[in-house]
């Protein structure tokens, strides 16, 4: 697994070698590339054109959101073969370029858990930066965790273990010490060497579709849009609730997303999602019950609490035919928990063979959505029905069996 004697740009794919200048360094311990900071636009055009012309660049950006809607954008780290710059974009300078470098097709963006750079740069320029490649996306198809962190994935790979010193770092402070600016330069430091390996890999293991199928998301724009009216799936919680409690969740739900939105706060600053719920099963009609309402702030109910009140009478009156259905289909048809037990062994021994996460392939929900004949569940599609979607469904078909042998259990055909 350790790349500390291989070459790290020498065999980037063809398409992206174009003009390309390689540097001298052979290994991370021999990366002598300059740090150099960025604060004027002068600068950040000369070094987007050197990007253009590698046709490569790692990003990583750093913001703070902690009190706000939108992600506030402290500083960007981008890496050419050539230097490493750290990109200060509370100067006063022109982000344009920038920008441009971004949304231009002919260079690849290497990311790590790139959701939320992309997503920056989404809310700046309107479209999605293409092409790009998610090293945490291609280490978890290649088995190296679900979820792995960029640390632990450069510790794995190159055998470096980078510092976590500056984790709790404010970004929006200035100026930034030589150690914090160390630490965020390391952030994209080993962006192409991780891709080479990983790249190299998942082309050799037949897996280079599969990271197109899962980076699709992430390239679509309408991942990036949030839709009010679905805001109360994402609280923790929801899917507990039945009838017009559904309805109540939903309707304060997108209030909350509007109103957050409106005034650039954070949702729990405009409501917690404890007390959504709460209002979903108390359905209060007067202040009185919010004032025993724990943990709702005193000025969240003095400036709110009345429009609460009217949402709850509001979504009452909805009729039962446009209430907000559940969010696990599965759970709408009776389902054999027995099967769903076995199909989650079948899971396991799929995964096990293509030497990847079963989280991955397929939730819970998923396996119970599939014992009760549902077929719109990602592992029955692409790459997933490949691995185990076939496997669970020739196992209901009654076309497969589990037996036990050598004290292991092991899927095979029936009539054997």
């Amino acid at each position: 697994m350790k790349l500390c004697k291989l070459a790290i740009f020498s065999t980037l794919p063809s398409i992206f070698m174009s003009k390309t200048v390689k540097p001298e360094v052979s290994s991370p311990a021999e990366d002598l590339r300059e740090v150099v900071w960025i604060a004027d636009t002068e600068s950040l055009q000369k070094f987007c054109d050197q990007a253009r012309l590698e046709r490569v660049v790692a990003i990583d950006t750093e913001f703070h959101r902690e009190r706000t809607y939108y992600a506030r954008l402290a500083l960007v780290q981008m890496a050419t073969f050539q230097q490493i710059a750290c990109i200060d974009p509370l100067a006063d300078l022109d982000l344009r370029p920038l920008d441009a470098l971004m949304m231009d097709t002919n260079v690849l963006k290497l990311l790590h858990a790139g959701r939320q750079d992309l997503e920056i740069f989404v809310e700046r320029c309107g479209a999605v930066p293409a092409p790009f490649f998610d090293t945490q996306i291609a280490a978890a198809l290649l088995g190296l965790g679900e979820q792995i962190g960029y640390g632990p994935l450069v510790q794995k790979v190159c055998g470096i273990a980078l510092g976590k010193t500056q984790v709790r770092t404010d970004w929006m402070h200035r100026p930034l010490d030589a150690d914090v600016i160390r630490y965020a330069a390391d952030d994209v430091r080993y962006l192409a060497l991780l891709y080479k390996h990983l790249n190299d890999d998942l082309v050799k293991r037949g897996r280079r579709e599969w990271l197109e199928e899962e980076q699709a998301t992430l390239s679509d724009l309408n991942t990036y849009k949030t839709d009010p009216e679905l805001a109360w799936e994402r609280v923790k919680g929801t899917d507990k609730l039945k009838g017009v409690g559904c309805t109540i969740a939903q309707q304060v739900s997108s209030w909350r997303e509007k109103t957050a939105q409106e005034l650039d706060r954070p949702r729990r600053r405009i409501l917690p999602d404890e007390i959504i719920l709460d209002l979903a099963r108390q359905r209060p009609h007067a202040m009185a019950p919010l004032e025993r309402m724990r943990g709702l702030d005193p000025g969240i109910r003095k400036k709110y609490g009345a429009r609460l009140i009217e949402l709850v009478q509001e979504s009452e009156k909805i009729p039962k035919e446009q209430w907000p259905g559940g969010r696990s289909r599965g759970s709408q048809r009776d389902v054999d928990e027995s099967l769903v037990q076995a199909l989650a062994v079948v899971l396991q021994i799929q995964a096990k063979r293509a030497d990847i996460s079963q989280a991955l392939l397929a939730s819970r929900s998923d396996l119970s959505e599939v014992a009760s004949g549902e077929t719109d569940t990602p592992v029955l599609h692409g790459w997933r029905r490949e691995l185990a979607g076939e496997a669970m469904l020739d196992f209901i078909k009654g076309n497969t069996r589990l037996r036990c042998e050598n004290n292991r259990l092991i899927l095979e055909p029936t009539g054997m």
